[in-house]
């Protein structure tokens, strides 16, 4: 049951240490009785036998146990790298100015290596990374993300042996013969003569870096620090709330549900005081006390839909997209809006940024308006947003395919599968999308007949003809490999490179296509990131299929992998 209870916390925290601060020791004491290990082990899933679990980590029956019993070596890296630290800088605010980075800077695992090595520290920098990082899966670590664990550390450190009288009296040797000790080629960071508590060194203090006027203050957690944080995250504040914290459209959520949503928007620590801000003393948050302005910008525009068509489908329609192409560019949507006279507190080209569903989309479709009903109950939300447009009962097969070849442009050949993947690929951009978006629309990775004949339905096609060509062995269903075998091969084969080096696709993704943290990948460094990893398919063909939507020149990590936690 030992090893057992180990790997689930490294499954489901990605380190002991992590399990330790987030599930086990929730009050920081440092040390658990065997009540408090009973009530933490059933929290994290644990179903084997506690009494048991108990000898095995208590076999000196000294009524507790810490974090050195689950892991001996995670313990002896932690407690040697916040002896060094303080020895040498004094804090954590002294080691990120000596890495000349601001506060709000996050390290990466690169830096804690650098620091490890100017410290002279004896243990893997790696698994030290992974033992101070919180966030499973995370590729770099805040000031705040550490904080508490040096803290629990440092009272340990006080309580069993006396660190600062031993780092007084010559504990740890000089950095100078660190430094010497050192191989060749490598940078030690600058030295410190003085006492680094006062932030002053030998010669004159360093100067900090200007800050980036770009860059969030994530040591104020305030609702306007919130509402930046979730626009650099998701684009706005309404895809943030639709896509983190209303998946389900409710209109509110708990308490529970914020604080779990704030790790996601990179806003982390005690987020108590920010929830007393946004509800006062209601027990639920709503968007309008978020972005209260973003709130007034839906609330005008679903209005005016409402008073002028009766519903926002039927605005669509007849309103904004008159022309019936299926989407809007922000110009079309900007002159759509000024033929209709919308009242002139909307602003448009704001409104518009509300609306789009995630980074880099370069068009709004009708789903794309679902926003607008933000902040209304579930129960009035059907007769708000009116009934979709169901073309097949307006007009025949025939007459549909007809209408798709003039809009596309297509001549429609003797293989009706070929014209239904064209068609789809043509109206979402790729095979991937085209899945996603119109036949997979649950996210399962199977299509069901039902779920393909809908898809054909508004396509004006006969699904059952189809569905015969498409599900060759009789399933069924069909996934990804009997509706284009060339996008399911590339991802296949894209997935299993990611696995074989890291643990999970996001740290994957941030490693190798997303170095520069831009939360975007071009094509040329997806395919260079395809030839680090070994890809043997076509990198700039797989681009091509993997593509989200037409117009969009890079991919994101949630165009491929869903985030369903």
């Amino acid at each position: 049951p030992k090893e057992e209870f180990t790997d689930l916390c490294r499954r489901r925290f990605g380190s002991v240490v992590a399990a330790w601060r987030l599930c086990l020791d929730l009050e920081h004491a440092g040390r658990l009785s065997y009540q408090q290990l009973c009530s933490s082990a059933r929290r994290l899933g644990f179903a084997g036998d506690l009494k048991e679990l108990w000898k095995r980590y208590d076999p000196s029956n000294k009524g507790h146990v810490c974090l050195k019993d689950f892991d001996e070596e995670a313990d002896a890296m932690v407690k040697s790298f916040v002896e060094l630290v303080d020895f040498h800088y004094g804090g954590l605010e002294d080691l990120w100015r000596r890495l000349e980075r601001d506060l709000h800077t996050r390290l990466d695992r690169k830096d804690i290596a650098t620091v490890c090595k100017d410290l002279g520290f004896e243990h893997n920098p790696r698994k030290l990374f992974k033992c101070l990082n919180p966030h499973f899966g995370g590729t770099t670590i805040s000031i705040h993300d550490i904080e508490p664990l040096f803290g629990m550390t440092r009272q340990l450190l006080r309580g069993q042996t006396r660190a600062s009288r031993s780092l007084r009296d010559g504990a740890f040797p000089p950095r100078t013969a660190q430094r010497a000790a050192a191989p060749q080629g490598s940078q030690p960071l600058p030295p410190d003569a003085t006492d680094s508590v006062s932030g002053q060194s030998a010669g004159s203090a360093p100067s900090r870096p200007p800050r980036d006027p770009r860059a969030v203050d994530t040591t104020s957690r305030t609702p306007e620090t919130l509402r930046q944080l979730m626009t650099q995250m998701y684009g706005s504040t309404v895809a943030a709330w639709c896509k983190v914290f209303d998946p389900h459209s409710r209109g509110f959520v708990t308490h529970c549900q914020f604080c779990a949503a704030m790790p996601k928007c990179e806003l982390f620590g005690n987020v108590q005081g920010l929830w007393t801000q946004l509800t006062g003393d209601n027990k639920y948050l709503s968007f309008a006390n978020i972005d209260p302005a973003a709130q007034e910008q839906l609330d005008t525009l679903r209005l005016f839909l409402l008073e002028r068509f009766g519903s926002i489908c039927a605005g669509w329609r007849q309103g904004l997209d008159k022309a019936n192409l299926g989407r809007l560019n922000r110009d079309d949507f900007v002159e759509a809006c000024k033929s209709l006279e919308v009242p002139s507190p909307v602003k448009l080209k704001y409104l518009y940024r509300l609306l789009l569903a995630r980074v880099g989309q370069v068009a709004i479709r009708l789903e794309d308006l679902r926003p607008l009903l933000v902040g209304i109950p579930s129960a009035d939300s059907a007769a708000i947003w009116g009934a979709e447009p169901d073309l097949a009962s307006t007009q025949s097969p025939r007459e549909r395919a007809e209408s798709t070849r003039q809009r596309f442009g297509q001549e429609l050949s003797a293989d009706p599968l070929a014209d239904f993947r064209k068609t789809l690929i043509a109206k979402y951009g790729s095979p991937f999308a085209a899945w996603r978006k119109a036949l997979d629309l649950d996210c399962n990775g199977l299509v069901t007949q039902a779920d393909f004949s809908e898809a054909c339905r508004r396509m004006g096609m006969k699904g059952s003809r189809l569905w015969k060509e498409i599900d060759l062995n009789n399933k069924g269903q069909i996934t990804l490999q009997e509706f284009h075998a060339e996008t399911a091969a590339g991802l296949l084969e894209l997935e299993t490179r990611l696995a074989e080096r890291f643990p999970h696709p996001r740290e994957g993704w941030h490693s190798v296509f997303d170095k520069t943290r831009q939360r975007r990948c071009d094509r040329k460094a997806f395919i260079e990131g395809c030839k680090e990893l070994g890809v043997q398919a076509d990198a700039a063909r797989l681009f091509q299929l993997l593509a989200p939507e037409l117009g969009r020149s890079f991919l994101t990590y949630d165009d491929i992998w869903l985030d369903l936690n």
